[in-house]
This record gives structure tokens, C-alpha cells and sequence, in this order.
């Protein structure tokens, strides 16, 4: 067999023009020898048209399909490396054919053995097939054969890197896929590319469009590995890069540093070192992002991590407060939930309830109480709990505007009769639902928010509040 192969593969080598079989005579698209010998031997040239025609014909005589099936076949590293010249020269860049026949495995057997040219050629075509989720989950199958694309990442070609990147990161959408890459080292090598285009950068140097859609590819294998559980303790090294690249102007830089950041803050272990790190900063730069994407990761990312009310202040001249409204009528639960948890954290500072108040903020936030999800319910019951506790206090002045406006709101949009159904909504029987938390935080938002517009903990109570608590005793919720 091995014998017969070779055979065949300087026969139709040589019907093309490439005179001795052992030449590489792969062919982009456009038709250009790469003309790289494996033997040392003198480069070929291409013969335009006749060339062309010729890798035709053999195409029509139907090559592709026995080539495959021996490149497939057989075992000799030799003949495999010579079929793959003669496979380059023939479908001329169009690996889709050898695809066809041999699927994945055909094409990862040419990456094995194929020159510099063809491994360029191969891994483009590889981006492309994988960005279909049909092919995806086909070589989800056989996973330990995808070593060969994986080690084109340490490639010294930026564009076969920039390829191998690409294919990867669409496997990485796959969670089976996951576990085998990250044992295959994928991480080690994303990391570490990362961080060397960083630093260039910061030197000062340029980079390259390759450089720079690479960095992309390897942007989005990073937040998919951050946003599954499994590996997102194991990211650390990666939070001083990715917040870096927060400050970059490319959204599409941005819209994956950005996910990975927010993946990144769900775990309580990576919190401190993201804070340390300025995330919330940078995450609160990208409230005013046009990129809707990248504005819903930060509000996330802000919420996770947490804000003070000393930032109040800040977010207050920055203009972040007014995105944050937005975002109460984002299409997200958890987009909604987090904007109403940072507005409520913030709203502990009197100047910025003011201005929430004004800024139109109360309504969203009310509306939020009819939602479906829980935890979005909780962050709006939350804030306004935190929103009354400021207006019912007693050093408020009886003529501000601001507290009648909330009390008015409450009985106007139904929403007393919403916070009793809480209070009558009975406790989870075992076993607790991993839901029971949250909904014991709201419980106690509700309670609080109940007791603030009641008029307070203890008598006296000022005259002037008399009228909201007389409402909330016909009512029957004092």
C-alpha cells in the first residue's frame, strides 16, 4: 500500500507540473506555489493558467476522494507528508473537499505533517468549519486529535496563530471541549500570548492586524473558560491583563475582556484581586460604552464586586449613574438586578437618591417588584428599602418633595399589595431550594421597607408622616 501511495503521489505531482514528488507544491487559493522543499531542493514556480487547469483536471478525475482515503490509511509519516503536498497542489486551497471526504480527522492528519503553507491554509479552513455548531459537536467525538491544532498556537507564523486561535475559540463554546483543551495546555498558551502582546504594546510597539485579531480569538477562548465554574479559580493569572485591556478602544477587544472580567467576579475568590486590580473603575468607565454588550458586563461586573456609598460621588459626576437607570429596563434579568443593586447601594448617599429621584430612576425600579426573576425582585426591593430608609428619616426636611413622591408611587403602582404577597408566601420545604437565600434577603428587604413607611421603629412619630401611616393601617401592613 505504502508503495502504490507514493506512487500515486508523484504521478499526479508530476501530471501538475511539480517535478520531484518530494517538493512541497501547496497552492493558496489564488493559485501560488508556496514553493518551500522539504528536501532542501530548489523552489518551484507557479505555471499560472496550465497550472491551475492541470490541478483541475486531476480534481474532475475524481483525486481528491483515493488521496484522502490514504492519506487517512496509511501510517508512514513519509507518505502522509507526501500526500499532503500532492493533496495542497491539487484543491489549491480548498481543503472543504478533503474535508468532505475524511472529515476532521483528514484535515488534522495534513496540520500533523503539512509545511509552513499548508498549515496556514488548513487552519483557516479549520476557523471556518467550526464556526458551525453542527461540525463543532461532530469532532466533539474524537477530541485528542485537535493536539495538532493546539500546538499551532506556539507557531512563529502570526497568521497560522491567528487561525489556530480562531478554531479554538469556537471549540471553546463547546463545555465538552473544555476539559480536553484545558488538558492539552490551551490555557497555558492563551496566557502567556496574551501577556506578551501586552507588554509590547506597553513598549510602545505596534501591533499588527494579525497580532490584533489573534488577541481577539484568544480573548473569547479566555471568557469561555471564565464563565464555566470548573476553571474560573484557575484564571487569576489572567485578571491583571484583562482589566488592562479594559482601557483599549477596540470593542471587540473589549466585549470579551469585558465577559471574562464579569465570569471572573461571580467567584468570590477572584474579588479582591479584581478589586486591587481597578476593575470597578474600569467597569464603571464602561457604563458609558455604546456597545450595549459591553455596558451589560460591566453593570454585572460592578454588581458582583460591590460598591460603596462613598463612591456615590464619583459615579454622581461621571454620569455612570445615568446608564445604570438604563439598565433597569434591559431585556436581562440578571442585567436588571445588577443595576438595581449598585442604584441601591449608592442610593446611601443623600445626594444620589436625589439625583436618582429626579433622574426618573424610581419608576424602572418599581416595575422591577412584577418580575419574574427572584433575584431581580430582591436588588429592587433592596434599593427601595434603602431609597425609603433616607426619605422617612427624621432629619429630612417635611417639605421635601422626594418623600411624597416615593410614598405616592408605592400606592400608585401596586406595589404594597406585591410586598404582602411576600409576607404570605410560605417558607421551602427541605430540601431548600439553592433559590432559599436569595428569597430570605427579600423577605427582609420587604420588612424593611414595610417598617421605614410605616414611619419607623419606635414613636414619636412626626405629624407630618401621619397621613402614610394612616394609609398603610387601613391597609393593614403597620
Amino acid at each position: 500500500m505504502c508503495a502504490r501511495a507514493w506512487a500515486t503521489c508523484s504521478a499526479i505531482a508530476l501530471v501538475n507540473g511539480c517535478g520531484g514528488g518530494a517538493r512541497d507544491c501547496s497552492l493558496s487559493p489564488q493559485g501560488a506555489v508556496a514553493g518551500e522543499s522539504v528536501d532542501g531542493a530548489v523552489e518551484v514556480t507557479p505555471r499560472g493558467g496550465a497550472a491551475e487547469g492541470a490541478a483541475s483536471a486531476v480534481q474532475l478525475a475524481g483525486a481528491v476522494a483515493p488521496l484522502t482515503t490514504l492519506l487517512l490509511s496509511t501510517p508512514s509519516p513519509d507518505v502522509k507528508s507526501q500526500l499532503t503536498l500532492t493533496l495542497a497542489h491539487v484543491v489549491r486551497g480548498n481543503w472543504r473537499q478533503v474535508f468532505n471526504v475524511g472529515g476532521f480527522q483528514a484535515l488534522l492528519d495534513v496540520l500533523a505533517v503539512g509545511t509552513e503553507a499548508v498549515q496556514q491554509d488548513v487552519s483557516s479552513s479549520l476557523g471556518e468549519l467550526l464556526q458551525d455548531v453542527h461540525q463543532r459537536r461532530a469532532l466533539l467525538s474524537d477530541m485528542n486529535s485537535v493536539s495538532a491544532i493546539v500546538a499551532l498556537l506556539s507557531s512563529s507564523n502570526l497568521t497560522i496563530q491567528q487561525n489556530a486561535a480562531v478554531a479554538l475559540a469556537a471549540l471553546c463554546q463547546e463545555a465538552a471541549a473544555r476539559e480536553v483543551l484545558y488538558r492539552q495546555g490551551t490555557l497555558s498558551h492563551v496566557i502567556r500570548s496574551l501577556t506578551a502582546a501586552n507588554v509590547r504594546q506597553e513598549d510602545g510597539g505596534a501591533m499588527t492586524p494579525s497580532e490584533a485579531a489573534a488577541r481577539v480569538s484568544m480573548l473569547r477562548i479566555v471568557a469561555a473558560f471564565a464563565a464555566d465554574e470548573r476553571y474560573c479559580t484557575m484564571l487569576r493569572i489572567t485578571i491583571q491583563p484583562l482589566v488592562a485591556l479594559l482601557a483599549k478602544p477596540d470593542v471587540a477587544v473589549l466585549v470579551h475582556a469585558a465577559q471574562a472580567v464579569m465570569s471572573l467576579s461571580r467567584s468570590e475568590s477572584n474579588r479582591d484581586a479584581l478589586r486591587d486590580a481597578g476593575a470597578i473603575q474600569r467597569l464603571s468607565e464602561l457604563l458609558l460604552h455604546s456597545d450595549q454588550h459591553v455596558q451589560e458586563c460591566a453593570v454585572q461586573g460592578i454588581g458582583n464586586l460591590g460598591v460603596e456609598q462613598s463612591d456615590a460621588a464619583t459615579f454622581l459626576s461621571s454620569g455612570w449613574h445615568l446608564p445604570l437607570i438604563s439598565l433597569l429596563s434591559s431585556g436581562s434579568f440578571e442585567v436588571q438586578a445588577s443595576a438595581a443593586a449598585v442604584l441601591g447601594s449608592l442610593a446611601c448617599a443623600a445626594d444620589f437618591r436625589r439625583a436618582l429621584m429626579s433622574d426618573g430612576a424610581l419608576q424602572p425600579i418599581l416595575q422591577l417588584l412584577h418580575a419574574p426573576s427572584l433575584p431581580t425582585r430582591t436588588a429592587a426591593v433592596r434599593a427601595l428599602a434603602i431609597m425609603s430608609q433616607q426619605l422617612m428619616s427624621p432629619s429630612l426636611p417635611p417639605d421635601d418633595p422626594s418623600c411624597m413622591q416615593l410614598v405616592e408611587a408605592l400606592f400608585e403602582t401596586a406595589t404594597v399589595p406585591k410586598l404582602l404577597e411576600v409576607l404570605a408566601e410560605e417558607p421551602p420545604a427541605p430540601p431548600v431550594p439553592p433559590t432559599a437565600d436569595t428569597g430570605e434577603r427579600q423577605l427582609i428587604a420587604v420588612l424593611l421597607l414595610l417598617q421605614n413607611l410605616a414611619g419607623g421603629p419606635s414613636p414619636p412619630w412626626e405629624p407630618w408622616r401621619w397621613p402614610w401611616r394612616a394609609k398603610a393601617s387601613r391597609l393593614g401592613w403597620t
